[in-house]
């Protein structure tokens, strides 16, 4: 895999809409992952649901998402359902231990799952800036510069 099947994911991701608008939740999560790569708070595959993560998502929420939007700013939500592309999975803190069927909350998360992990090849992606760099434009236009 390399950073050209990574951009045609990152284009496609499945997001929701309101009023004609895509869910901006993913994008900015990402974002947030791309951000802690380049720091080092990531140091590998995986994603721990933590206070800097949290704490970029915010940060990125603030940058790009309108005061105005109909979105709110919650992490969670993508954090779990991030798990619907090809490149995220959520990793259980025991095998079988099922979440109930409901909006994923944060202490739903901190209570079934160790941490995210996304692919290898990915991650390896993201310790180049002409990666990162292209990956996070290709978030911002798709995603977050949106016309409605």
């Amino acid at each position: 895999m390399d950073l050209l099947f990574y951009s045609e994911i990152f284009r496609n991701l499945s997001v929701a809409k309101k009023n004609g608008k895509p869910a901006p939740h993913k994008a900015i999560l990402l974002l947030s992952v791309i951000d802690l790569v380049a720091s080092s708070d990531i140091e590998d595959e995986r994603i721990l649901y933590s206070d800097s993560l949290r704490k970029q998502f915010v940060i990125n929420w603030d940058i790009h998402v309108e005061s105005c939007s109909p979105f709110q700013c919650i992490m969670s939500t993508p954090f779990y359902h991030m798990s619907s592309e090809c490149f995220w999975d959520l990793v259980p803190i025991k095998y079988g231990m099922e979440p109930p069927k409901s909006t994923p909350s944060e202490s739903l998360i901190k209570r079934y799952y160790k941490c995210a992990r996304i692919n290898e090849d990915l991650f390896e992606l993201l310790k180049t800036k002409e990666s990162r760099d292209c990956l996070r434009e290709v978030l911002i236009t798709k995603y977050l510069r949106a016309e409605s």
